[in-house]
């Protein structure tokens, strides 16, 4: 077997939160470039629509699709639509995640003045969001007995600043133990 055919994600079908953004196209070009098919989910759909499109005329093969990562329900909607197109899902990347920086005035506070609206906004969508597409498309993997689970964290995870971050990775480790009986990998950057 040849270098190249260990990457080979032909006929794979792969899921990117955070969709509209820099670092899910620069996922789903990797991803596409070994043969993955590609689902670019966001609650931005219009500007998740705009990425797909600038990857479509490079070749991607890439599909625009809703999700509020914050919400089951959401979650699930999404697993529905893409088992109604492509009949499975083999990659789930959690890329979604922000530091309300465009949401709030109140982002360079203090620690001790910090709002906890802005708070909670934050872990909804870093660690809560993270959490669900876990368990909403990993069940779906371990029901399929394979998958590959990608949380994407922040340096920042590591050096005790973001501390919802950080929890990803811990919780992580907790996550992979989990799915080891139905040869899943679950892997943290």
């Amino acid at each position: 077997m040849s270098q190249l055919n260990l990457f080979d994600l032909s006929g794979r079908v792969a899921v990117i939160t955070g969709g509209g953004g820099l670092l899910a196209s620069e996922h789903a070009i990797a991803l596409s470039a070994h043969g993955a098919k590609i689902i670019l989910a966001d609650f931005q759909l219009d500007k998740c629509k705009e990425t797909a499109e600038v990857l479509a005329k490079d070749g991607v093969e890439v599909k625009a699709m809703f999700c509020d990562v914050t919400k089951k329900e959401s979650w699930q909607k999404l697993l529905e639509d893409v088992m109604a197109e492509f009949g499975k899902v083999d990659i789930l990347i959690n890329n979604a995640g922000f530091t309300n920086q465009s949401k709030s005035a109140n982002f360079d506070a203090s620690f001790e003045n910090f709002p906890l609206k802005d708070w909670n906004a934050i872990m909804n969508v870093n660690l809560t969001g993270t959490f669900l597409g876990c368990q909403v498309i990993g069940k779906h993997m371990v029901e399929n007995n394979k998958g590959s689970i990608i949380n994407l964290s922040l340096i920042y995870g590591f050096d005790g600043t973001n501390c919802c971050k950080s929890k990803i990775n811990c919780n992580l480790l907790f996550l992979g133990r989990a799915f080891v009986p139905a040869s899943l990998l679950c892997n943290y950057f």
